[in-house]
């Protein structure tokens, strides 16, 4: 077919007599990768040019002229496929990637299901998963307990692949019957430097049989790029949380801090930090192991993820302290968020193997305001103050900070070398 192509090519070069010609055609031909504005007007150039015009049925019954039109559909196509993809890398968060990725795919089709399954944190393998039916979001009509099965698939076949194949490849049959109630056809994972991510399920289309040749061709390019966009969300997301428990980090707070001040300088806001401690923390891993140690640590993360607003930071501060940063708040509102958060600690029940047994936190709050400020270390060290004093009164209590000498003279009076306890 290439020798074929030459030979036509050099024909009708020979007709044409001009090299200008010739270079102009095959310019069109190879140049569909430089996508640029350029693409229409150089074809609108072509179907004007005298020489092309007076050829134009031999290009035509060659097959020439249909080449080029094939490669302007392909660079037109590539054009919009890039400016998708700008939009999808514009977006800050998974849902904005979603659904952007499904009103693209609804102006040409509609699949019966449309399901995203991204991996929810570094410590937790259960996915989360995002569905929609007809393109709209509904719940999930499946659950994945692990991603690992997923993970080793797709460490060998790397691409998108039909879901019959899928199925004939995959070893235990009982990961392909969990995703059949989505009627699958295609499915696409997300990978990246950490492995993977998670996958996309795309069901079959509700109208026109089956997705013809340029669609999965379509879908596959569109996916790749949403995967890349997954990615770069998942890997900053990883920069500011605490890999162990999923909370932000020291550093991610920290900067937080520093632009929550700034609003109450300038607009007078009101804002209070609230820094906890594990009470005997050390004690309870030497008893029962650090593997229940880690258990504890997660499981009062989650009692802070879901006892903080949105607005809120809610962070490992290090080691067996958490620290959170309470946007509009009274000095009241921050008592009260601190009581009710240790005492959810308080009520936490663990069993391990030698018996149930429960934790209890000790916390200090530093209310902020314009007439109080200090630097974020300063204000932050005043909070571990307010700690040290529950601590020394009795643990398992909320202590506000109060600056004099008697706080002073009691953070001195007997605190060890090993800090809290």
């Amino acid at each position: 077919m290439q020798k074929h192509r030459r030979a036509v090519i050099y024909s009708l070069s020979r007709i044409f007599q001009s090299k200008k010609t010739l270079l102009t055609i095959m310019t069109v031909s190879v140049d569909y990768k430089s996508i640029n504005n350029e693409s229409s007007y150089k074809m609108k150039e072509l179907e004007t040019n005298p020489e092309i015009v007076k050829h134009f049925d031999l290009l035509r019954q060659t097959g020439i002229w249909g080449h080029v039109e094939n490669l302007q559909t392909e660079i037109n196509n590539l054009e919009s496929l890039f400016g998708e993809a700008v939009e999808i890398f514009s977006k800050n968060s998974e849902a904005g990637i979603i659904n952007y990725v499904t009103s693209r795919l609804l102006d040409r089709f509609i699949p019966s299901y449309l399901a995203f399954v991204l991996k929810e944190d570094s410590f937790r393998d259960r996915p989360k998963i995002m569905c929609f039916k007809n393109m709209k979001l509904i719940p999930s009509p499946i659950s994945i307990e692990s991603l690992e099965p997923y993970r080793k698939f797709f460490s060998k076949y790397p691409n998108s692949i039909s879901f019959s194949l899928f199925e004939y490849e995959v070893h235990d049959q009982k990961v392909s019957a969990e995703l059949r109630p989505l009627s699958p056809e295609i499915l696409v994972p997300i990978i990246g430097i950490g492995g993977l991510y998670g996958f996309i399920v795309i069901g079959s289309k509700v109208l026109e049989g089956e997705y013809t040749h340029q669609e999965i061709k379509y879908i596959d390019r569109l996916m790749k790029f949403a995967s890349i966009g997954f990615q770069n969300i998942i890997h900053h997301k990883s920069s500011i949380t605490d890999q162990k428990t999923g909370l932000y980090n020291h550093s991610f707070f920290m900067r937080r801090l520093e632009e929550e001040l700034a609003m109450v300088n300038r607009h007078n806001a009101q804002i209070s930090i609230i820094l906890m401690d594990i009470d005997h923390f050390k004690r309870f891993n030497d008893i029962y192991g650090h593997l229940v140690g880690d258990q504890v640590l997660v499981n009062i993360a989650q009692i802070l993820e879901a006892m903080t607003r949105k607005e809120d930071v809610a962070a490992r501060f290090g080691g067996e302290e958490f620290i959170i940063l309470i946007t509009q708040s009274t000095r009241e509102k921050a008592w009260i968020v601190a009581e009710r958060i240790r005492k959810a600690i308080e009520k936490l029940r663990l069993n391990p193997s030698n018996g149930e047994s429960s934790v209890t936190v000790s916390a200090g709050v530093r209310h902020i305001s314009k007439y109080n400020m200090k630097s974020p270390e300063e204000l932050i060290n005043e909070a571990d103050n307010a700690l040290y004093d529950s601590k020394r009164r009795g643990r398992n209590r909320t202590t506000m900070y109060k600056p004099g000498l008697l706080f002073l003279a009691s953070k001195y009076s007997g605190r060890n070398d090993n800090g809290k306890a």
